[in-house]
This record gives C-alpha cells, sequence and structure tokens, in this order.
C-alpha cells in the first residue's frame, strides 16, 4: 500500500470508520474528498478500491441501501465472456452464484480502506464552475421495503459532496447528464457509425394472437403489455432500449411466496389468456449466435432467473423505455411495473382458468429463495437496469471496434463477451404480437479473436471542453452495438479500477483528467493487474479443459472436436481451422454431435 494512503488511514478519526457503512453517522452534511464514486455498483467498488490504492481520499454515494448493483443484487451467474480478458480486480470482486458473498466482500474491501459509504442518497444537482465539478448536492431517498426507488426524496438537499474528481459508476450515468456532457441513449442508425448491426432489427417473433381489446377491430384499441409505437424501417434509429428484468434466485423448498399486487387487474394479462385460449406457443423464441444462423431458444417466463426471447419471458419488452433518460418517478414507476407483472402473472396462473395445469402447479409451488434477498422480501434490489444513457466522447467504440478493425494505443482494458441483446418491444404485427428485435445472443463479432477488442481511455472520459474532472465507466461513450457487448459486469469493473486510478493520477498531477501522463498511467494500470493487449490473450489459446470450459459455457462438448492432436489443449491454429469449418458448414454442430455420437 503507497505511504501516501497508508499515512491517511493512521489519521483517520474514529468517526470517518465508522461511517463506512452508515451515511447516518457522517458528521456533517458536508463531506470532501479527493474523489467521489457515485454509484456502488460493482464497476463503482473497482473505482473506489483502484483511487484509494493510489493514495487518494474517497467517498462513495450509494442510492439505495446496498453494495455492488447486479453484482450481489441478483447476477448469479457470471458473464465473463473470455475469462482470459478480464484482469486481476475483476476476478476478485466476482463470485459466481453467491450475491451474499459478493456483498460481503464488498464491504471488507472498503473496510479495510477506510471508505465511508453515505447510503440511501441520490443526485440532485451539480455545482459546476467551468468545466470543473465543484461540488454535488444529494437527496435522502431511501427505496422502499422491496428495493423499488423512491418517487419522491424524503429530504431534498440532504448532503453535498466536494471532490477534486468526480466519477459517475450508476447504471443510469445521472451523474454525468447533469454535468453538461453529452449523452444519448437508444439505437443509431447503420450509417451513423458504419454499422452493419446497428438500428431496427427485423420482428424477432409473430405470434398469433389478436392484439386488440375487441378482436379484429384496431379501433377498439390495443391489448394492455402491447406498446403503441410504430418501428420504423431496418437500420433506423430509435429511442427504444432492450428490456430490462430482475436476476432473482427461485426454489421450491420452503420458498418465499409471491403474492399478488393490491392493484392486481386480470385484464392486464388477457394477451396471455389468448394464448392459452388458443394454443399459441408462447414459449417460441429464437437468438443469433453466429450471424445470419437463427436458433431455437424458448422462454421459460416466470420460472426463469434470466429473461427470454420469447413473448413468454419474465419481463415486458419495451416497458423500460422511458427509463434510461427519465426522472425517478418514471423510473420508480417503471421499476414497480416490473416486479406489478411478475407478481401478478403468478396469480393470473394460480387462478385463470385459462391457465395450463403445469403453469398452475409452478406458480402454487415456486417461489423466491430465502437467505439471499430476505431484507427485500426475496426480490433482488437491484432491476438489470442492461443499458440507460450512453456518454458521447472523443471517441465512441462502435462495431469497428468489436470486429477489430480500430485498436485504439490508449487502451484501459478488454472486451470479449459478444454483441447481446434483448427485444425492444412488443407490438401488434400483421394482426398479431410480435418481438421487435433483440435476436443477438453473444455474437462475437470478432470470432477469430474470441471477440477480444481494446477499450480506449478516450471513451471512460469527456470531451475536455465539457467536464475536466469527471469519468464515466459504466455509461461510457460507445454506440449501441458496441454497448452491448461492453455491458457485462467484468468489463465495467475492468472500466471502473481504470477510472479509479486515473482519477488519482490526475489528483498527483493536477492536471485534467483528459491530460494524465499515460505512459506513467498505463504502467500504473499494468501494476494493479489490468490486461491491455489483445496478444495477452487469445495468442495462447486454451492450455486446457477447464480453461476452455470456463470461457465456453454451452460449448464444452465441442472441446474434443477442437482439439485434433489429442494434447488437452487447443491451440489458435487449431481454433482458426474450428472458425473456418463453422463457415463453411451453416450445420456445423449438428455435423460435429453426429461425429462424437458415430464413436
Amino acid at each position: 500500500m503507497p505511504s501516501t494512503r497508508r499515512h491517511f488511514l493512521q489519521t483517520t478519526t474514529a468517526t470517518l470508520a465508522a461511517c463506512a457503512f452508515d451515511s447516518r453517522s457522517l458528521a456533517a452534511d458536508a463531506v470532501e474528498a479527493d474523489v467521489c464514486v457515485y454509484g456502488a455498483t460493482a464497476s463503482g467498488i473497482a473505482a473506489a478500491l483502484g483511487a484509494a490504492d493510489a493514495g487518494a481520499k474517497v467517498v462513495v454515494v450509494e442510492p439505495s441501501r446496498w453494495l455492488g448493483g447486479m453484482s450481489g443484487g441478483g447476477l448469479n451467474a457470471i458473464d465473463w465472456g473470455y475469462k482470459r480478458s478480464v484482469g486481476k480486480m475483476a476476478l476478485k470482486l466476482l463470485i459466481e452464484k453467491d450475491d451474499v458473498a459478493m456483498r460481503e466482500l464488498y464491504k471488507r474491501e472498503l473496510a479495510q480502506r477506510g471508505i465511508p459509504v453515505i447510503y440511501e442518497h441520490r443526485l440532485a444537482s451539480v455545482v459546476k464552475k467551468g468545466t470543473h465539478i465543484r461540488s454535488i448536492t444529494l437527496d435522502h431517498a431511501p427505496p422502499d421495503k422491496l428495493g423499488c426507488p423512491a418517487e419522491q426524496p424524503l429530504a431534498k438537499n440532504a448532503k453535498t459532496v466536494a471532490a477534486r474528481v468526480f466519477i459517475d459508476c450508476s447504471y443510469e450515468g445521472d451523474l454525468m447528464a447533469k454535468s453538461g456532457v453529452s449523452y444519448t441513449w437508444g439505437r443509431e442508425s447503420r450509417e451513423e457509425y458504419g454499422e452493419s448491426l446497428g438500428g431496427v432489427r427485423p420482428i424477432l417473433m409473430r405470434y398469433d394472437i389478436d392484439p386488440y381489446v375487441k378482436p379484429g377491430d384496431p379501433k377498439s384499441g390495443l391489448l394492455p403489455l402491447l406498446q403503441d409505437i410504430q418501428i420504423g424501417p431496418l437500420g433506423s434509429a430509435d429511442k427504444l432500449t432492450m428490456m430490462y428484468a430482475f436476476r432473482w434466485v427461485l426454489t421450491k423448498k420452503n420458498p418465499i411466496r409471491i403474492e399478488k399486487p393490491d392493484d392486481y387487474d386480470p385484464r392486464r394479462y388477457e394477451i396471455f389468456r389468448r394464448g392459452f385460449q388458443k394454443g399459441v406457443d408462447m414459449r417460441a423464441g429464437r437468438k443469433m449466435h453466429m450471424l445470419g444462423e437463427y436458433e431455437e431458444n424458448n422462454g421459460w417466463g416466470i420460472f426463469s432467473p434470466n429473461s427470454s426471447r420469447a413473448l413468454w419471458a419474465q419481463s415486458v419488452a419495451g416497458e423500460n423505455a422511458a427509463y434510461p433518460d427519465g426522472d425517478w418517478v418514471t423510473r420508480s414507476r417503471i421499476w414497480r411495473d416490473q416486479m406489478n407483472f411478475v407478481r401478478g402473472m403468478y396469480h393470473f396462473l394460480r387462478t385463470d382458468p385459462s391457465a395450463p395445469a403445469d403453469l398452475r402447479e409452478k406458480a402454487e409451488t415456486i417461489g423466491f429463495q430465502r437467505g439471499i434477498f430476505d431484507k427485500t422480501n426475496g426480490w433482488p434490489h437491484q432491476l438489470y437496469v442492461r443499458e440507460a444513457r450512453r456518454m458521447k466522447s472523443d471517441y465512441v467504440v462502435t462495431q469497428k471496434d468489436l470486429i477489430g478493425a480500430a485498436n485504439p494505443e490508449d487502451s484501459v482494458g478488454l472486451g470479449s463477451y459478444g454483441v447481446d441483446d434483448w427485444s425492444y418491444a412488443t407490438i401488434s404485427y400483421e394482426g398479431g404480437i410480435a418481438l421487435s428485435g433483440g435476436e443477438f445472443s453473444i455474437m462475437k463479432a470478432n470470432p477469430a479473436h474470441s471477440g477480444i477488442h481494446r477499450l480506449p481511455y478516450r471513451a471512460i472520459r469527456p470531451k475536455q471542453s465539457e467536464c475536466e474532472n469527471l469519468l464515466v465507466p459504466v455509461c461510457c461513450s460507445a454506440s449501441h452495438i458496441a454497448m452491448t457487448c461492453i455491458r457485462m459486469e467484468p468489463v465495467w469493473i475492468t472500466l471502473g479500477l481504470s477510472a479509479g486510478i486515473a482519477a488519482a493520477h490526475a489528483i498527483k498531477e493536477n492536471v485534467a483528467v483528459q491530460a494524465i501522463d499515460f505512459p506513467r498511467y498505463r504502467r500504473a494500470l499494468l501494476d494493479a493487474g489490468q490486461i491491455l493487449e489483445l496478444n495477452e490473450t487469445s495468442a495462447a489459446g486454451w492450455n486446457s479443459r477447464d480453461e476452455w470450459n470456463q470461457d465456453k459455457r454451452g460449448y464444452e462438448w465441442v472441446f474434443d472436436s477442437i482439439d485434433e492432436d489429442k494434447d488437452g489443449r487447443i491451440s489458435p491454429e487449431e481454433y482458426r481451422e474450428f472458425q473456418a469449418f463453422k463457415q463453411k458448414h451453416k450445420d456445423w454442430q449438428e455435423r460435429l454431435k453426429a461425429k462424437i455420437g458415430g464413436k
């Protein structure tokens, strides 16, 4: 630990140490620090640890009562992408299938460094002088008993935080937006950045369910849960955002029962009633893992820990459209509507005559597992906000980066997951109901390098003309297509750590975040265990079956077919041959399975 940091810890008062996990014990309404991290997501935790280890005095502001965002808030399974492209911090902060352990880990890591957290406060306003943020003002706005954000604060302008550098690690990018930094949300057109995958995509699935209140009569209006919008032409831009959801843990063993909402209305589920009555397969869905190739992808509805690319899903595509740039009245409504859709669906399946017997039985016997989110009655305390705002800076990460056509020299980490989105709207279409877009599923834009690509420093800091002491690792500067790949917790942790270290360097050098000594900063990133270059990962291939299994979940069975020389590893040459085989044969999975079965 640096001597400057050790000196700070030795001189920290007992009050500061005690307030690490309780904002009420902060001595005053005004707080000062070198670095303020807004949003205790996993990215925010990494940013705080990185800045503190580099000698900065750090304070964290978290609107909820919990640490970690989705990491600790329902993530369950880690979306690593290519795991060896991930640095040491992400490997340390992410614990597979244990939300409770992750939350406890974050508490310990912050406590060890004496980093205070101001809980239950969210951004109200920003005080800025020229291009420099002086301070932020916070409202006291505790979430409700289920973890849903409050529409209105209990106390306005309850605290102020002054800092030399601010880091916005929230999923929403509120600090970025209120600081006057350029941003966007929704989908860019194909033409804006020359992205073949950009803009409006084809209809994912159509279901033969009449969409109108009075069947066959468009003048009677649309049924509940359908959005009255017109989807633009293929490749055009819009302001739609992929569906959100909760990542819960379900069980049949002594579950927390999921009860109906107070305002339950069975008419809300009319599209499902009609689907059941007509025998429509609402589980039918599809996805695209390889460009141009669709695979079946059945939905599991409310009984799944994740979303589905089908109508029978755990959330309603399109109902979150107003969330990214909305106020907290809007966001709270969307958050609560998502909860109430699920709660109401359980009651609908238990009581409606149209519900199939197997779904009725599941709704009666399945509920939330105890011991994970007990303080919110089993509900994860974080809505899975897959994407919200995106900064627009001097460098915008786009599809060109994902395919390896752009190799920025100022790399601060790597992405590798693949293009991955979910449906954007639930609409009436050709007399039925359809899901708009959302087919991409871990689709490697650059399969020859396992989808690995550099993420530049210019994408996590604003234009200097807009703000010189702010860093934005979560709502970073990226197109929508690029963000579908970046948006995974390991990458956001990586960018958070790089932001924290950059903040400390800017303070030490007394310069804007855009003007730090980059060679010196790069050395610090490498010393912190960050992986910055493509050749440090993909060139090595996979040295064991275990490495392959970690990186290629769901495709463990392919290992023996690729390992032609049977040396227990997959070399870069073997992998390139495998990629060529897949490109040549659209039915490559069937061919390999037949080959394996014939042995």
